[in-house]
């Protein structure tokens, strides 16, 4: 069963409000990522300040993992379930609080709980925001769209660094995740009160908009139940997932060693391993907006994306 779409109504020029939501995704991608951030450059003054080891602080990065890899498919439940609003803001909310207790944590122990905790809350920021953008960008604006929401997430690892490091310096490492979760709180209402689930529910957006996001969209009750064997058993699927086990493994060993790295093996003071730990993520970002660019460019040249439906509502 599928739903009439909107009429585009004539001589009325469309709104851009989507653009707002997938700028806001970015930033809370990028606070996302700052919130990690600061864990890996204040790396050398926690292992002091709690008597780790290496491999203590590899365990607690492991933990954040964990929670992460755990909850990924609760936290897309959640979203069918209260939408990508919602879903983001209890996210972000959580993940804030979070970032905030590891600036009291005393003890080993202590930062492992409270970093599976903060894995915990930020699982279904990705998943949410995919499902922002599945709903309020037409295909052929997705590239650019989710390369919103990665470059965020690679931007924080550009302007991050130096910035942790003046904290770290000047008031201390657990100032920096007090700040950090401040930053989040503020963010969550940005976005609670900035976006909607879909684009005929906010204010802002005009109908020539809506009807614009929904022209090529497909409404049906296959929607109703995740198709999980379906997409098990396609090799795309399966070679996605491979894809960004490998992506992923490799950003996070970046983000979470290269700092300690700079420090302990090229023997680099604090200060300057805040600039030289941003390089590797400026022509990453490049990268994001030129791969979004080009995927949309091949859309409308008619090669296929993962799936031939467009799933809106």
């Amino acid at each position: 069963m599928s739903v009439p779409l909107v009429s585009q109504p004539q001589n009325q020029r469309a709104t851009n409000i989507r653009w707002v939501g997938g700028a806001l995704v970015g930033f809370l991608c990028f606070v996302a990522y700052i919130d990690r951030i600061v864990f890996s450059v204040s790396a050398s003054p926690i292992m002091q300040a709690l008597n780790m080891t290496p491999v203590d602080f590899g365990l607690v990065t492991t933990m954040f993992n964990i929670g992460y890899f755990i909850f990924q498919i609760p936290g897309a439940m959640m979203i069918e379930k209260l939408g990508s609003r919602v879903t983001l803001a209890i996210s972000l909310l959580a993940w804030s609080l979070f970032t905030m207790l590891t600036g009291v944590a005393n003890s080993f122990m202590m930062l492992a709980v409270i970093r599976f905790f903060f894995g915990v809350g930020e699982s279904p920021v990705f998943p949410a925001g995919n499902s922002f953008f599945a709903n309020w960008f037409p295909k052929e604006e997705r590239g650019k769209a989710n390369s919103l929401m990665n470059a965020g997430a690679f931007m924080a690892p550009i302007f991050g660094p130096p910035i942790v490091v003046g904290i770290v310096t000047g008031m201390g490492w657990s100032m920096a995740f007090y700040l950090c979760g401040i930053l989040g709180i503020v963010a969550t209402g940005i976005w609670y009160f900035s976006t909607r689930n879909h684009p005929s529910e906010h204010p802002w957006a005009n109908q020539a908009e809506v009807a614009f996001i929904t022209k090529d969209c497909e409404i049906t009750k296959a929607q109703e139940k995740t198709p999980w064997k379906v997409f098990l058993r396609q090799r795309s699927f399966l070679a996605l997932a491979l894809g960004y086990f490998g992506t992923l493994w490799t950003i996070q060993f970046f983000i979470y060693w290269l700092p300690y790295y700079l420090q302990v093996a090229r023997k680099m003071s604090f200060k300057d391993m805040g600039f030289y730990t941003s390089v590797p993520f400026i022509f990453l970002v490049v990268g994001v907006f030129v791969a979004g660019a080009i995927s949309d460019r091949l859309l409308k040249k008619g090669f296929p994306a993962f799936s031939p439906v467009t799933w809106c509502a």
